[in-house]
């Protein structure tokens, strides 16, 4: 029952766009189209489809100012699937800047989720959830419960033709 609830409510703010401002790299801001989401951590499994292939991300327990994850990458053509682990966590910098606020620094923080060619920013927002940011028209994301993360068929997900992303 939790992890419907989790699930519908993720659904329900999947189409949010915006961005944070701290989070924002040089790339981050030269594609302001991009969409952003929630991510509750706790059951649930991303899937990311791209021309180039199709990822699972499995999020796993939290880091300081971040998470860790596994991800399963699966490429286009009839290159063997790989796996592998990563983490994504915020670290900055803060000084104070002349109009009398503050200004945020990226201080080698990894902002990125990444599996095989795969990236999408991510920025913390808990313990136990998070924010990612993509372009719908480069990037498919699909969720799922986690517990099928070594079992799912990346297959299903890939694009099979320009005419799949229209």
């Amino acid at each position: 029952m939790k992890t419907s609830v989790a699930l519908a409510g993720f659904l329900s703010i999947l189409a949010v766009s915006g961005t944070i401002a701290c989070g924002q790299s040089t790339e981050t801001t030269t594609q302001p189209d991009r969409v952003s989401a929630p991510v509750v951590y706790k059951d649930l499994m991303l899937i990311l489809s791209t021309e180039e292939g199709v990822a699972a991300i499995d999020f796993e327990e939290p880091i300081e100012q971040g998470v860790r994850y596994r991800f399963r990458y699966f490429p286009v053509g009839d290159a063997a699937e790989t796996t592998g682990t990563g983490r994504v966590f915020e670290k900055y910098k803060r000084f104070p800047n002349e109009a009398g606020g503050i200004q945020v620094v990226d201080d080698s923080g990894q902002l990125w989720i990444e599996a095989g060619e795969i990236r999408v920013e991510w920025s913390f927002s808990g313990s136990e959830r998070g924010w990612i940011y993509y372009a719908p028209e480069k990037t498919r994301v699909q969720i799922a419960n986690s517990d099928k993360f070594a079992d799912v068929q990346l297959r299903r997900f890939a694009w099979s033709t320009k005419a799949d992303r229209d």
